[in-house]
């Protein structure tokens, strides 16, 4: 008898959390669920001219280490310059005005992940850019970041 109610008390406490994971999944749009590809357009900013944007209109960055067609900002540098990642469901990213779609590609990151890439750049934002128009992590750590032109190089200025 006892150990019927302690099945019976395990199932039921697992559906419990079942239906609360999935009120918390309903509630809360996981990045990526749309499976929806960034978009990369091309924008005029300040002091640089056309650069890359992200679809909400962020400036997009190159970092020199990566080169070699390679990510190598991980841990906490990925945390203060996110990479542009593809979500879960996206195939390629979408090339918006002013890009050449040829030049645009995915890499994969250590961690799995895809990463954006333009003329073989991984790209990344700042996390300083709070509004369109911004180019705060421009030639940052010792002019190791620079904003992508529409080439697909970077924009030193």
């Amino acid at each position: 008898m006892m150990g019927r109610v302690r099945a019976r008390f395990r199932v039921t406490r697992w559906a419990a959390v079942a239906l609360m994971a999935a009120v918390a999944l309903a509630g809360a749009p996981a990045a990526g669920a749309s499976g929806r590809a960034p978009v990369v357009r091309v924008a005029r900013v300040a002091g640089l001219g056309p650069v890359l944007v992200s679809g909400s209109g962020l400036t997009l960055y190159a970092y020199e280490p990566d080169h070699a067609r390679r990510t190598t900002c991980l841990g906490y540098c990925a945390r203060l310059w996110p990479p542009l990642l593809l979500p879960a469901g996206a195939r390629q990213p979408v090339g918006g005005a002013g890009v050449e779609r040829r030049l645009l590609g995915i890499l994969r990151r250590p961690d799995g992940a895809l990463q954006v890439t333009y003329a073989g750049w991984p790209l990344y934002r700042w996390q300083g850019d709070q509004q369109p128009g911004q180019a705060l992590g421009q030639a940052d750590e010792m002019g190791l970041w620079d904003a992508v032109g529409p080439a697909g190089h970077p924009v030193v200025g």
